[in-house]
């Protein structure tokens, strides 16, 4: 589960995956968990505009055109740039890490002493 959050994290900061930009073509706001309502959006990627068009959901409205990274697991992600966003993500990356690097630590102290 944590290498998940890390890649996606990871994804949604732009710094996996392929980034590009995308035209959003139509979008239609759909209820949500807990009273959040999110947008499953149509957009065409820019380089490539022989190619189908790709869905993607955001949490929020985008602009007409939105960064996407392309995930290891090959679904479009929304890249979010905002500051708080970003730190938000960041943390997602850095708190599994941390987390498994102390109990690897705390499982080997336990096992020197005894």
């Amino acid at each position: 589960m944590s290498a998940y959050a890390i890649t996606d994290g990871a994804t949604r900061l732009g710094l996996l995956g392929q980034r590009q930009e995308a035209r959003v073509m139509e979008c239609s706001a759909q209820g949500g968990g807990r009273g959040q309502t999110s947008h499953a959006c149509l957009v065409e990627l820019a380089p490539e505009r022989t190619r189908e068009p790709v869905r993607v959901r955001f949490a929020h409205p985008p602009a007409d055109t939105t960064p996407l990274a392309l995930s290891p697991w090959g679904t479009w992600l929304p890249v979010d740039e905002g500051f708080v966003a970003g730190t938000t993500r960041a943390l997602f990356c850095v708190l599994p890490l941390t987390a498994s690097g102390v109990c690897f630590r705390l499982a080997c102290a336990g096992r020197g002493s005894g």
